[in-house]
């Protein structure tokens, strides 16, 4: 009986020490296999990330840092310290500028951490969470959209097949 009282005790401090950790999660913006394809006309384009703090009871300070990929990306907000309440949203607003030497076909990898910052006293042991972000930049061209021609296309087969159709139904009727 003795063990299952430990178990329980246990279990009640862990749920305790749950309430003080903190759900720190970003949400960035679609990208198909994490590449941003960009045409070579386009110079700018603007991203924006979401910082949350689904959990916990304080705020959270996240710094964010450009850890490669600072050539062509960078933060556009005023400081890149972010406070975070909880079940609160904040967006990160990024600005990514091609150079004007890019080519077709350029690859530019980008790395981005987000790291909670700790408040500790002096001579206290803190921790704190990183998350990074990686994705590649490609510079490309603007693909054309194929499936509207041949939409357009199925279209006239279609009107084709119905006059063809009526065609017969008429002559057949006048006999």
């Amino acid at each position: 009986m003795r063990i299952n009282k430990n178990k329980i005790i246990g279990g009640i401090i862990m749920l305790f020490f749950i309430s003080f950790g903190s759900a720190f999660s970003v949400s960035a913006p679609y990208m198909e296999n994490k590449e941003l394809i960009l045409p070579l006309g386009e110079e700018t384009k603007t991203l924006e990330f979401v910082l949350q703090n689904s959990g916990g009871t304080e705020n959270i300070n996240v710094r964010v840092r450009i850890l490669e990929g600072s050539e062509i990306i960078n933060i556009t907000d005023a400081s890149n310290i972010y406070t975070v309440i909880p079940g609160d949203k904040v967006p990160v607003h990024l600005k990514i500028i091609i150079p004007k030497e890019a080519q077709i076909g350029d690859l530019y990898q980008v790395r981005i951490g987000l790291s909670t910052e700790t408040k500790s006293k002096s001579g206290t042991f803190g921790f704190g969470t990183e998350i990074e972000q990686r994705f590649n930049v490609t510079i490309g061209e603007k693909i054309q959209a194929e499936g509207k021609e041949t939409n357009k296309s199925l279209l006239y087969i279609i009107l084709g097949l119905i006059l063809v159709i009526s065609f017969f139904i008429i002559k057949k009727r006048r006999k």
